[in-house]
């Protein structure tokens, strides 16, 4: 059994982790709503804008980090 400090520290952790997957899940939504889809729009990657490419790599930031 572990001492009751480090179990206390690694639930902490847990809920930390859990807390900040919530909040990505929850941009990964609002993305999806307010933001457009590229992918669906067969959107060339070369031929994007940099403000076109910031939200692609926005929306696929989100997204990784809420399916972790």
């Amino acid at each position: 059994m572990l001492p009751s400090i480090i179990q206390n520290n690694f639930q902490t952790q847990g809920e930390v982790i859990n807390m900040e997957q919530r909040l990505y899940k929850i941009l990964a939504i609002l993305n999806k709503i307010l933001l457009p889809s590229f992918t669906k729009q067969r959107r060339d990657l070369a031929k994007m804008s940099k403000f076109q490419l910031a939200i692609f790599g926005w929306r696929l930031f989100v997204t990784k980090k809420s399916l972790d």
